[in-house]
């Protein structure tokens, strides 16, 4: 009977010992689950910090990138403006803006559509052209003095004959910036980008525009007034020695006009002679075809004649014809038939030379100017 209690107690004892077990089991699951979930929600908020730290570091990375970028763009975009503000030069000096510029140029009297011209072109250009022009004007003053001063029409030429060219353009390409720095960038982040930049003209004056020709020297004055002198003393005693052996005409205005032409060369060169010649008389009854080609033949007379240095009767029989026949005559009405009358008995008994400059009336009335060539003279010839 003892023997039966005790298996019943150890029965009761073993049940015991297994429930025990099975409620320390399920007491370690519950503790091990509520860990593992707080493990779980640990891991859950580190992974997501992580992330967070992981895009926020990406992001500033993309950011310090866009900002290089945009500075990129901005840099060789401002390499093309060349525009309104100093810019250094290669000798580490400063240069006026083109707004200085402009105002620089216009204290040399250039009037304002010409200065609308160049008024496109970059800082330096204008700059140089200042520079260009100032010394252009100083080298004039130590060449003739105060008493002539420099003519603006030089430097009014020199612009209006400038070379003005647009050089291409930069274009910003801001899908192309981005993808060399390896970023995206939103639409408004684009807006941060520069335009696109047209950059100012290019004007270059042209090579000789500003040539400072030297001053008359006393010498080559003498020379000059000399060989023009002697041409229309030469020219005056050619036709002398043509009109006393043409024959008489049949009209007496032609008589006339020759008997008068020969008695004021006659006249004209008894005053050429002697140490101290007086060309006036011949200078008015001849234009002088050789002063004009040997004037237009050197630019230092060319420019003594603008400057004042050479005579002006020289200077102004360059400028006339050799042979006027628009000059009033008394007693004659219609200097047109009067004119073409005498050219023709002219032309007719080879009284032309080669290379005269004749003025006349035209049978419309208006005043022509024609060099007799041998074209023409052939012309003439078979229409007779």
């Amino acid at each position: 009977m003892a023997f039966y209690y005790g298996g019943i107690l150890e029965g009761i004892m073993a049940a015991d010992a297994r429930k025990t077990a099975a409620d320390d089991r399920r007491i370690n699951q519950e503790r091990y689950d509520r860990e593992q979930a707080r493990a779980d929600e640990r891991w859950a908020l580190t992974q997501e910090q992580f992330n967070f730290t992981k895009d926020a570091a990406a992001e500033k990375n993309r950011m310090n990138l866009l900002e290089i970028a945009i500075k990129y763009a901005n840099k060789n975009a401002k390499s093309f403006t060349d525009g309104n503000y100093k810019v250094a030069s290669s000798g580490g000096k400063s240069v006026d803006t083109v707004e200085q510029s402009i105002a620089r140029l216009k204290e040399f009297d250039i009037p304002d559509e010409v200065i609308a011209k160049i008024s496109g072109g970059g800082v330096r250009d204008l700059a140089k052209i200042v520079t260009a022009f100032t010394a252009a004007k100083e080298e004039h003053l130590k060449e003739y003095g105060e008493v002539n001063p420099m003519p603006n029409e030089m430097f009014v030429e020199a612009l209006k004959n400038a070379v003005i060219t647009q050089p291409e353009g930069y274009k910003v390409d801001v899908d192309a910036v981005l993808e060399q720095f390896g970023i995206t960038a939103s639409e408004t982040e684009r807006l941060m980008f520069p335009p696109n930049v047209t950059p100012r003209q290019q004007i270059d004056l042209k090579a000789g525009a500003l040539n400072i020709v030297p001053a008359l020297s006393f010498k080559d004055l003498d020379d000059a007034t000399k060989a023009v002198g002697m041409e229309v003393i030469r020219t005056a005693y050619g036709e002398l020695e043509n009109l006393r052996g043409a024959p008489e005409a049949e009209d007496t205005q032609i008589n006339t006009w020759r008997a008068a032409r020969i008695a004021q060369i006659e006249s004209g060169l008894s005053k050429a002679q002697g140490d101290v010649p007086i060309l006036t008389d011949l200078f008015g009854l001849f234009g002088n075809s050789y002063a004009s080609q040997y004037i237009e033949s050197q630019p230092v007379l060319q420019n003594a004649v603008k400057m004042g240095q050479f005579p002006k009767s020289y200077a102004e029989a360059a400028a006339r014809p050799d042979l006027d026949l628009t000059a009033p005559v008394q007693g004659v009405e219609n200097l047109a038939e009067y004119g073409q009358k005498i050219f023709r008995y002219l032309m007719q008994n080879n009284l032309v030379p080669v290379g005269t400059a004749v003025k006349f009336y035209g049978s419309n009335g208006s005043i022509s100017e024609q060099t007799v060539t041998e074209q023409l003279i052939e012309q003439f010839n078979r229409s007779q």
